[in-house]
């Protein structure tokens, strides 16, 4: 798979520390995920906050299940706190074996919330050890169309 140079996503400090902290809160030890909130100018996505819920309605060593209540009201909380008020771009979860390919349950998940977007970008995140720090593989989806990997651009140090 190639990666599409078109489509960039640059992940802000506070994110990344927000995914970084919600995989550690849990040790790793089950999948965990939420939304991406951001920026979009052009073909380059702003990643400025994401939700993390460490206790999900299914706590699974293989699939993520999205809060939809949950993570919609941390959304509409977290856009009052910007200035600049950011969008939905997408959604992340945590995969705690070091495979950062889309199972098919993903792909559906992914193919619906593209559906609901029109585009969406969907990260998979993976904690390497011994370092505790994020391996990050995100993808553009268009609705109808398979994903996409983008080049991503990290801020955190």
């Amino acid at each position: 798979m190639r990666c599409s140079s078109a489509v960039k996503v640059l992940l802000l400090p506070k994110a990344y520390c927000q995914i970084r902290s919600g995989v550690l809160a849990v040790n790793n030890e089950f999948e965990i995920g939420g939304i991406l909130l951001g920026y979009k100018f052009l073909n380059r996505y702003f990643i400025a906050a994401v939700t993390v819920s460490t206790e999900p309605a299914e706590r699974s060593k293989v699939s993520f299940v999205l809060d939809g209540k949950w993570h919609t009201a941390r959304v509409k909380e977290y856009m009052q706190e910007f200035r600049c008020k950011p969008s939905i771009l997408g959604i992340w979860h945590s995969h705690i074996c070091d495979v950062d390919t889309f199972s098919e349950l993903d792909r559906q998940s992914n193919r619906r919330f593209a559906e609901t977007f029109g585009s969406i970008l969907s990260m998979i995140v993976m904690l390497t050890m011994p370092s505790r720090d994020l391996n990050l593989t995100t993808y553009f989806i268009r609705s109808g169309r398979k994903e996409t990997p983008c080049q991503l651009m990290s801020m955190i140090r």
